[in-house]
């Protein structure tokens, strides 16, 4: 007998290795009751439609043991609070059935589940119409549990819940890195930058010859918040801008011959339309983007002038693509010659699930900090605060030892640093040395280990505690983990 548990309509439905059942309902205690009913019995399956006012086709097929032929059960029409009582039909599977909706129709000894089949015999939310579905256990052969388990997984990528969202950083708040003056420096796929905004990359096809990439903590865009190509300026009627965000392969893997939706807002002040498009390559070895294999793209969307676009990229199919190495997702702008072009796009998400969300779900900003710091952690502070402790070696050297403060995706490499005269090391026996020169020797996704080079040479015992501060003003460190 199964456990009487209700799990809320589009919540994942099940997991691995564990039963696959499950029940999803809209509130109302008459189906509710009807539906524990059934799954108390072993019923195996339930499906049908939902548009706000109605509940339309349901229907339960099941295996009756006891005669050893399968049923169904099928209610019309139901509007919740209603005091009528259901009308119940009953039909044989091998005499046909009786089905006045649209209706998934499951046959555990015939039916081949396919997902076009699938998408054509569904309502779709964009129709005004929302599946349920309410499953109960499963007494097949593997293939057929096979086919069961992505039944269940594309119905409810269709439901109005979902799979977690992709995207670290969709709403754009998290700004850690420094803004971005356009230059020679960005031009190229293999010269992807990052301006202000974190995980959302940035490079051009032509040189501009001014802009800058930063964040808009002023957008009009869903959350306030943006990354934003500002007043750029390109002489070349090839001139694109592309937006960049890549998907590690701990996260991508869960992708892997599913759908996938995509959506997010985006804005330009050109004084035409320009087209958007969007590229889905993924990794040709695990998190190593040097090289990629195009997946598919768009086809391209029109933006209209000071328009707030909500561009969708919907049920893209990566079954036989290896996107568990990762994911990558390329925006690209095709502006032409343009002069002081400002084009930001945020409330950015990705989904496995057939349908984009129509509304954009900011997470908490404690949970994208968190997530961001997985790939980059700048670390500054000001005027006499301690940065790190070590301790003194031969010579001009001093190791200074940090924890990060979140384990990063791998080993992370130093990318940059105040100027070395905001640096000081101090000590018992030293007595605020200017610094030299700084290097990572040696790092983990854990910890680093910092070279802080005096400009005195000796003068110092070697093994004696050391630690480095900010020299009269800010200091900083950069470190990056980044795909």
């Amino acid at each position: 007998m199964h456990t009487e548990k209700i799990f809320p309509l589009g919540q994942r439905l099940f997991e691995p290795n564990s039963p696959r059942w499950a029940a999803a309902w809209h509130q109302n205690e008459q189906i509710k009751s009807w539906v524990m009913w059934h799954l108390a019995q072993g019923n195996s399956l339930a499906a049908g439609s939902w548009d706000g006012t109605t509940l339309s086709g349901i229907a339960v097929d099941f295996f009756n043991a006891t005669t050893g032929t399968y049923s169904r059960v099928q209610f019309a029409n139901l509007v919740p609070g209603s005091t009528a009582a259901p009308t119940l039909w009953v039909a044989d599977q091998t005499s046909g059935t009786i089905i006045s909706e649209p209706l998934i129709n499951f046959d555990e000894q015939s039916a081949t589940l396919s997902q076009d089949y699938l998408n054509a015999a569904l309502p779709a939310p964009d129709a005004g119409r929302y599946p349920l579905l309410i499953t109960g256990k499963f007494q097949e052969s593997p293939t057929s549990q096979n086919d069961f388990a992505e039944f269940l997984g594309i119905l409810n990528s269709r439901s109005s819940g979902g799979e977690p969202d992709l995207i670290i950083n969709g709403g754009c708040r998290v700004a850690q890195y420094a803004a971005y003056n356009l230059d020679a420096g960005c031009v190229g796929r293999g010269n992807r930058q990052f301006g202000s905004v974190d995980r959302l990359g940035f490079f051009t096809t032509q040189t501009a010859t001014s802009g800058t990439a930063d964040q808009n903590n002023s957008s009009s865009l869903s959350g306030g918040h943006s990354a934003r190509l500002y007043n750029v300026s390109i002489p070349s009627e090839l001139g694109k801008l592309h937006r960049v965000y890549r998907i590690e392969s701990k996260d991508a893997a869960a992708l892997k011959g599913g759908r996938i939706s995509l959506a997010f807002e985006s804005m330009h002040n050109a004084p035409t339309d320009l087209v958007v498009t969007v590229w889905l390559r993924h990794a040709n070895a695990s998190d190593d983007f040097t090289n990629v294999t195009y997946i598919t793209h768009d086809g391209g969307q029109t933006h209209a002038y000071e328009t707030v676009v909500l561009h969708k990229f919907e049920a893209v199919d990566l079954s036989g693509f290896p996107v568990q190495n990762g994911l990558e997702i390329e925006i690209e702008l095709d502006c032409g010659i343009t002069t002081n072009l400002s084009w930001e796009i945020g409330a950015f998400r990705l989904q496995r699930r057939w349908e984009a969300t129509q509304e954009f779900l900011m997470p908490k900003y404690l949970q994208d900090l968190g997530a961001c710091l997985r790939y980059y952690w700048h670390y500054e502070e000001d005027n006499g605060q301690i940065m790190g402790s070590g301790w003194t070696d031969t010579g001009s050297q001093s190791f200074i030892f940090l924890s990060l403060p979140s384990p990063m995706r791998a080993s992370p490499m130093l990318t940059g640093y105040s100027p070395l005269s905001t640096w000081f090391v101090g000590g018992p026996n030293i007595g605020g040395q200017t610094v030299a020169g700084i290097s990572l020797p040696q790092s983990s996704p854990y910890t680093v280990c910092l070279n802080f080079t005096r400009s005195i040479s000796g003068g110092v015992t070697p093994q004696q505690p050391a630690h480095v501060y900010p020299a009269g003003g800010p200091a900083y460190l950069n470190f990056s983990a980044e795909l």
